[in-house]
């Protein structure tokens, strides 16, 4: 009974996979590498129904291009985003979306758009706390000093303009793990 529920609750998960389009076409140097990669990895996916996440949609979209033909990543996916084979979650900013939908339209136009305002410098502090507390947890001897915590915030709002809190200032923390 136990594999039974086991096997049960593995059916039923879904699982997230992130990548980008970089490592989906690393090492790919003949024709059609590519494609069969995503083939293959668009059939696991739907078998699953499990999700596919995607930080840098641009890169999705450049991902595979050639001067001479117009196929990329995301036009690749295309048919079987149409057909609801599978479900991609990509994150953008408002101006990197507008680029896409110039570069790619029908892939584009395939995702539903949710606004997720950024958060402030208060709440970003509370959430980076929090992990900060949870590295400490797992990593004896490891402790993350008030101001660093801040200091992290700080060098993310400078370097990293263009993208979120909490985001870029929770990339950069675990990045201390």
């Amino acid at each position: 009974r136990r594999a039974f529920a086991l096997q049960k609750a593995y059916q039923t998960r879904r699982d997230f996979w992130e990548t980008s389009g970089d490592r989906i076409i690393a090492g790919m140097s003949i024709i059609g590498q590519w494609e069969q990669r995503v083939t293959l990895l668009v059939e696991e996916l739907a078998e699953r129904q499990d999700v596919l996440v995607i930080q840098d949609m641009l890169g999705l979209i450049r991902a595979g291009h050639t001067r001479q033909g117009g196929s990329n990543v995301a036009r690749f996916m295309e048919p079987a985003l149409e057909q609801d084979r599978f479900s991609i979650i990509a994150e953008a900013t408002s101006e990197t979306y507008a680029m896409a939908r110039t570069m790619a339209p029908g892939f584009v136009n395939k995702f539903r758009r949710l606004n997720v305002p950024e958060l402030g410098w208060k709440d970003t502090l509370f959430v980076i706390t929090q992990l900060a507390r949870k590295i400490e947890g797992v990593h004896d001897g490891m402790r993350f000093a008030p101001d660093g915590i801040e200091s992290v915030l700080t060098f993310t709002r400078r370097f990293f303009k263009n993208e979120a809190f909490p985001g870029k200032a929770v990339r950069l923390t675990r990045q201390c793990e």
